[in-house]
């Protein structure tokens, strides 16, 4: 991420940019911000990334609706290697489990860099990201958070997951955090099955 960041700073000759990522793609733009280059928690001012939009990032992992101890108790995410739960959902959905040394690294010393303005866009029926309060931040100093779930002031919106990144509120969100001065308006509400029908 660190060369393609950089690649698109020299062409179009801009200082920042500005991240948008959807589930683990927000745990990626996370890890190029704090370890990769992409801030600069000394001096705010050298950050590469202005802002963070993120659709249900696992800020705080997910306890895959309460059963992750159950998963460790019978070691089935492992130790070293490929877990059994790894093999099974993937070996990213692993690492974003709310206990895992992952998440605990890039939470360490706060979940926010200074400089940065973050917007986390939830749902409260995500059934990845459980419970989906873990996808909202505690900021931290020189941070700015806002934070967005989906069917605040809209509850015949009953988007999940996998389906934000098209659901027409949540593409809203996200031009309106990647220019706040625009002007958009209110977010449009429309009903969104929980299950889309065929």
């Amino acid at each position: 991420m660190e060369a393609f960041v950089d690649a698109v700073l020299a062409h179009t000759g801009v200082r920042q940019v500005d991240l948008v990522g959807h589930s683990q793609g927000v745990s990626v733009a996370r890890q190029y911000m704090r370890f990769d280059g992409g801030t600069d928690r000394a001096d705010p001012s050298a950050n590469k990334v202005r802002s963070l939009i993120a659709l249900a990032g696992p800020f705080r992992g997910s306890d895959l609706f309460g059963l992750e101890p159950l998963v460790r108790e019978f070691n089935l995410g492992g130790t070293g290697g490929v877990s059994l739960f790894g093999k099974i959902y993937g070996i990213g959905a692993a690492e974003n489990g709310s206990r895992h040394e992952f998440i605990r690294h890039l939470n360490e010393g706060g979940e926010t860099d200074p400089g940065v303005r973050y917007t986390t866009i939830s749902t409260r029926y995500d059934e990845l990201i459980t419970p989906y309060q873990n996808s909202y931040l505690t900021p931290g100093p020189g941070a700015t958070v806002h934070q967005i779930t989906v069917q605040d002031d809209c509850p015949a919106d009953m988007t999940e997951h996998a389906n934000l990144p098209y659901d027409e509120r949540v593409i809203h969100f996200v031009e309106q955090a990647l220019d706040p001065d625009r002007g958009l308006g209110p977010a449009p509400c429309r009903p969104v099955a929980l299950i889309p029908a065929n």
